[in-house]
Formats: structure tokens, sequence, C-alpha cells
């Protein structure tokens, strides 16, 4: 990571809607020169996010701390592919050296929808029906559980988006924790519309996946794996609107 001008020395570009495709093409150039690699390295990243997938608000916080923390690993990986650098365990572990305020701002990025998700439900559904539902097992939810699903994914997604460039953010530059949300923000608030389509596209994706969970188990497998790659695919994305709205790191 390198040291570019201080927040609010430069301009960020804004990216207009004729460049998706060439964004689509960005967005695949680190898979295209390793794709082995960075699917392995991924997978490894993806598997405690995978045996925390019970609903229990330790695994729950849990997941969202690890979640937010490691995918800023594997943007590293991302950036280092996309150089055609071969990645390896030292781009992905390289967020232990990001420093205190780097650290703190990814697991908040990670834990405050979890945690507003969580008060949804308790605001609409009221603590006992919240509470059956985080103990329920998926195969046998308690009444309205979709619905309350629904509700946690919808307030989690809308508070995600004020955080959407804070992994790339953090990967690419060496600011401070304060200096990477600011420009995070500063970001969001230049490119909202990008923000905003890539948010509803990949969370509309996600719940129509979650949707189909009962149709069986090898349903239910085929939606790990999908989930597993549309997190793969909006990592990437957001590397690349990162990368043409930012500057140079």
């Amino acid at each position: 990571m390198s040291a570019p001008p201080a927040p609010g020395r430069f301009d960020l570009r804004r990216i207009r809607s004729d460049e998706f495709v060439v964004l689509l093409r960005e967005a695949f150039v680190p898979l295209q020169a390793w794709p082995g690699r960075l699917i392995g390295w991924f997978a490894l990243v993806y598997l405690p996010i995978f045996l925390m997938l019970d609903r229990e608000i330790v695994s729950l916080f849990l997941r969202a701390a690890y979640g937010a923390v490691a995918y800023a690993g594997f943007t590293v990986a991302l950036e280092a592919a996309r150089r055609k650098e071969p990645p390896a365990w030292r781009h992905v572990a390289s967020v232990f050296g990001f420093g205190e305020g780097k650290l703190v701002l990814l697991i908040v990025s990670g834990v405050l929808p979890a945690a507003l998700g969580l008060l949804a439900l308790l605001g609409i559904w009221g603590p006992d029906a919240t509470a059956a539902f985080l103990k329920a097992p998926a195969e046998a939810p308690v009444p309205g559980s979709q619905q309350m699903e629904l509700a946690e994914f919808v307030t989690e997604q809308v508070t995600q988006l004020p955080f959407t460039f804070v992994a790339p953010v953090c990967a690419l530059y060496s600011w401070s924790g304060s200096q990477s949300m600011a420009v995070n923000l500063m970001a969001c608030l230049v490119n909202w519309r990008w923000a905003l389509l890539s948010t509803a596209a990949f969370s509309l994706a996600a719940q129509a996946m979650l949707s189909a969970s009962d149709l069986g188990p090898a349903a239910q497998l085929l939606i790990v794996f999908g989930e597993c790659a549309l997190d793969f695919l909006l990592l990437a994305w957001t590397l690349a609107l990162a990368r043409r709205m930012l500057p140079p790191p």
C-alpha cells in the first residue's frame, strides 16, 4: 500500500453509466490472471463464515466481524492478481498490518449492520419472537421466519450502503481508519448510483437464492456455493469501481 494525497486534496471521479462494460471487464481481470489461486484462497477465507452460519447471536457477530476483516484481506489478494502478482498468504494476512484504526473500521462495518438487523427484529416482533427465531434450526423454522429473515436482510443491506467502499479503500491505501472512512463516504456520495445499484443487484440475487432453500439439501448446497460466488464477485466488482474513481495507489 502506498500513500496517495491526503483525503480532501483530490477529486473523486464520477463514473458514467456507459462505463459498465469496462467495469465488468476490469472486475474479471484478477480472475483471468490467477483463477485457481484466487478461488482457493477465497474458499479458505469463506470456510469460517460457512462454519458460523447458525443464528446464535455470538456466531452472528463473530461472522460479521470476521467477514469484514477477511474480505478486506482478500481484496488485497485481488489487487495483487490484478497486477499479475500471484496471490499468496501474505496478501490475505496483510490485513493484520492495517493498524488499529482500520481494523476497528472494518469490524464496525461488519458488526453494525448485523446489530441493526437484530434491532429491527426486536423492534418489529419483540424479544420473545426474535429469541425463538434465532434459536430455531433451519429445518424447523418458526412461524413468520421468512418475513423475519427478509426484514433482517433488508436492514443489513441498507445499513451496509455507507460502508460500500471500505474494503477496497483499506486494501489499496495506507490512510488511517478515520481517513479511510472519510474517503469511503466521499466515494459513496459521488457515485451513490453505483453504490445503490451494486448493493441492490447483489442483494436481489442473494435473496433469490435464499428463497429456494425449501427445495431440499441439494438446493441448499447450491445456495452456499452461490452465496460464496456472489461474495467473490461483489468484492471484485467493488474493487473495480474503487480503482476507477479514486487516485492511483
